[in-house]
């Protein structure tokens, strides 16, 4: 497995991109558990770089955005090459 401090931001973007972006509305505490430790990994890879944070922080704008959050849906960010 890849170090926290040195992932590539593809890979990075791939590890968001699978992220379950509504575990805490899980009725399943292990679905919350998981979630919520997977998103606080992500977060700490997300300081590594300001490109890691931009990619977390236009994924969550993507996932938090469309017409259920009464806003105009914001675009997924493109994946890194």
């Amino acid at each position: 497995m890849t170090q926290e401090n040195n992932v590539p931001l593809a890979e990075f973007y791939d590890m968001i991109d699978r992220f379950d972006w509504s575990y805490m509305m899980s009725d399943d505490h292990r679905v919350w558990e998981q979630g919520s430790a997977q998103e606080s990994k992500l977060l700490s890879i997300a300081k590594q770089s300001p490109e890691h944070q931009a990619l977390w922080d236009g994924f969550k704008k993507h996932w938090w955005s469309g017409p259920y959050m009464g806003t105009e849906r914001a675009p997924k960010p493109e994946r890194p090459s």
